[in-house]
């Protein structure tokens, strides 16, 4: 029976690695976008650490028993399984952890969010190609919201990134689940715009399912992700 100190002891340095692990992975991913986070004490790190740790780890091991015979000497070699974490750590930062891990889980999947503020904070904004929403003087449209914290927030369109300030807005909307369901893939393929060269995208549209998936956009979103069938 483990002791209750061990336990804590245990539960404290897992909440460390996991800190370090999703401070790390946060400054890659928005590395990728031309930013970085400079504010370190962040509780979404722990989170976003904890489930990387977890999630990877079940997947070495998942790939350490379909291949038993690879890995027959681990406990001899455990550089092995330590190597096959190190990729699958990073093959899921970059092509997991942006697309298809939700924020509630500590992932970077782009939200898909409203801004709300006065008129005047709403032409401010429409003067940096943010569009307002249909009807209404004191909100935007629907945008991708690809990082936020408790000063700034990270805007992804269609020809730039910005990052706002929270004090110049009034707070955030959204709309329906099946609305934000339809309008992330919109955000999926424009934060992957951004992520990916321009070479990579011209070799996946080699492939027919990626262009149906391109054309499947709903026809309001596909302006923002329009140049990249030419």
């Amino acid at each position: 029976m483990i002791e209750p100190k061990k336990t804590i002891e245990y539960i404290t340095l897992f909440s460390i690695l996991s800190f370090v692990f999703g401070f790390f992975i946060w400054n890659i991913h928005l590395n990728r976008f031309g930013f970085s986070e400079s504010k370190i004490i962040q509780t979404k790190f722990i989170l976003t650490g904890a489930f990387t740790v977890l999630f990877v780890a079940l997947i070495t091991l998942i790939v350490i028993l379909r291949f038993q015979k690879l890995f027959k000497s681990y406990s001899e070699q455990p550089y092995k399984v330590l190597v096959t974490f190190v990729i699958l750590l990073f093959f899921y930062i970059l092509f997991i952890f942006p697309f298809f891990v939700p924020a509630w889980l500590g992932g970077g999947m782009p939200q898909t969010l409203s801004i709300i503020g006065s008129k005047e904070q709403i032409d401010e904004l429409a003067k940096i190609t943010i569009p307002r929403g249909t009807g209404s003087e004191v909100q935007t449209g629907m945008m991708c919201i690809a990082y936020e914290n408790d000063d700034s927030f990270i805007v992804l369109l269609n020809d730039r990134i910005l990052q706002l300030e929270k004090e110049n807005i009034g707070g955030f909307a959204t709309l329906s689940r099946e609305d934000r369901k339809s309008f992330r893939k919109t955000c999926r393929v424009l934060s992957a715009r951004w992520l990916f060269p321009l070479s990579w995208w011209n070799f996946a549209f080699r492939f027919g399912f990626v262009r149906d998936y391109i054309y499947s956009l709903p026809e309001a979103n596909c302006k923002k992700v329009e140049y990249l069938q030419n």
